[in-house]
């Protein structure tokens, strides 16, 4: 299989999925601190980032403004997961 730097060249098109927080895949937790519910991480490992509308200084992983598009949508195409690899372990079951 290519390494992640490899799948990573070259156009892409993304799709942003709601409902899949239990699945095995790389995900942006999206957290505000209004609604008054805990985060994901670190429990879920496949968080690579918060999106969150306050600093979060207790965290692993990297914390961006929630308003801040320019910094989230780099972080999503470094993560993307390829449709194949997910129909893959779909299939996988």
């Amino acid at each position: 299989m290519a390494n992640r730097e490899q799948r990573n060249k070259g156009p892409k098109q993304v799709a942003a999925l709601e409902g899949f927080k239990r699945e095995g895949f790389p995900k942006l937790e999206i957290h505000r601190i209004e609604n008054g519910k805990p985060l994901l991480h670190p429990e879920d490992p496949w968080i690579v980032a918060i999106a969150c509308d306050t600093e979060l200084p207790q965290t692993k992983v990297p914390v961006i403004d929630l308003n801040d598009i320019d910094a989230i949508a780099p972080l999503l195409l470094a993560t993307a997961v390829p449709m194949r690899e997910i129909r893959d372990r779909a299939a996988a079951g």
